[in-house]
């Protein structure tokens, strides 16, 4: 998993929240979906020394409106929840 910024939220989850799992996993899934958008579109790696302060509100719009379409409300509700 790492020791940046998506580790230690993952471990929050787990600890703090403590959610399961498999919940654990789905919040990871969209995470490291974000993650691929990111150096896809900006060329920037945010686990990978770039940090998140980069990622903009424009940023999250792109990608939520780019990975929604045609999916299940749930879908998004994870996802949104994971990003924020």
């Amino acid at each position: 998993m790492g020791s940046g910024a998506v580790s230690r939220f993952l471990k929050s989850l787990e600890a703090e929240r403590n959610a399961s799992k498999e919940t654990v996993r789905a919040y990871l899934r969209e995470v490291r979906s974000l993650r691929e958008h990111l150096v896809e579109t900006a060329g920037k790696d945010p686990e990978g020394g770039d940090g998140w302060g980069f990622v903009s509100a424009a940023d999250l719009r792109r990608f939520l409106s780019t990975s929604l379409a045609g999916r299940e409300s749930s879908t998004g509700s994870r996802r949104l929840s994971a990003v924020r």
